[in-house]
């Protein structure tokens, strides 16, 4: 009786055995297929559809192993005129990423002009998506204004508060006039933002008085999504209040061109004591400098 148990354990053993090698060679030979140098030498012998969706594969595969940047560059360099609307989705969203990784906006709107193209044959979620890094794109273009409106729309048929950081982000890069603009163009949700914004700027020296005028506003627009989710910026400059600045530090890139410093540190600075300046570090012939304020070049590295 022993010996046949142990005959029939012995031969389920060597089942699972054979059935999980079995199992692992199917998972192998999954992805056992051709690499994307053989698909662009292969793409380069064929023609038309063919050879576009050829190299869509290989800059799918460059993409997964992690080389975003010759995936990027066989994308940019496939006729995707050539290929169906289901491709050029794919396409446009492969694109669209790795060109937002590679800080490259410029293939990055390219990729998403897809949206006037062919909009409507592309489903809800994709769309969005694209029109998300669009306004990802024009942010890092510089057009603050193009980004925060994309944005802003977005947000009005999505309701998704994730957006908030990076519109407010937009909407301090902007002036007066551009603010006005928005507001006009935007509609109520542009609005509510506009108010906030200028809400920050024209208290910007008080604090206190800053955050009571948010709760009003909040308690006038509750629905409004930076109202049930206040931008990072705000929050965590609620929390210096009550506190003295003593010292404020300026990160610019070194290939960015600004206005004299003093322009710029009199309304942020004016209401710190000046007495706490050391002379030395003053934005020079500013009346208004009042800290200390080094300035770092941020362009080896992100903040």
């Amino acid at each position: 009786m022993r010996t046949s148990l142990r005959r029939l354990a012995g031969v389920m053993l060597a089942t699972l055995l054979l059935a999980g090698c079995a199992s692992t060679s199917s998972i192998v030979d999954r992805f056992n297929g051709p690499s994307a140098d053989t698909l662009l030498q292969q793409a380069r012998q064929q023609q038309g559809a063919q050879a576009a969706a050829t190299r869509l594969q290989a800059a799918q595969i460059l993409a997964r192993q992690g080389d975003n940047a010759q995936a990027l560059r066989v994308a940019n360099e496939l006729d995707r005129q050539q290929l169906d609307n289901s491709k050029r989705i794919e396409w446009a969203l492969l694109t669209s990423r790795i060109a937002l990784d590679q800080e490259d906006p410029g293939s990055a709107l390219k990729a998403t002009s897809l949206l006037d193209e062919i909009g409507s044959a592309i489903n809800v979620d994709d769309r969005n998506t694209l029109r998300q890094r669009r306004g990802l794109a024009q942010a890092m273009q510089g057009d603050a204004r193009s980004a925060a409106m994309t944005l802003i729309r977005l947000q009005q048929d999505t309701d998704n508060t994730a957006l908030n950081d990076t519109i407010w982000q937009q909407l301090s890069r902007l002036d007066a006039r551009q603010l006005g603009e928005l507001a006009e163009q935007g509609g109520p949700l542009a609005r509510g933002w506009v108010e906030l914004a200028q809400l920050r700027r024209s208290r910007s020296g008080d604090i206190a008085g800053l955050f009571n005028a948010i709760q009003q506003w909040q308690q006038a627009n509750a629905s409004h999504p930076a109202a049930r989710r206040l931008p990072t910026d705000l929050t965590q400059l609620q929390s210096l209040k009550g506190r003295e600045i003593h010292q404020v530090a300026v990160f610019l890139h070194a290939a960015v061109r600004f206005p004299p410093l003093p322009t710029h540190c009199a309304k942020a600075w004016k209401h710190v004591p000046q007495r706490r300046a050391p002379k030395a570090n003053r934005c020079q012939n500013s009346p208004f400098t009042t800290v200390p304020a080094p300035i770092f070049n941020h362009s080896t590295a992100r903040l």
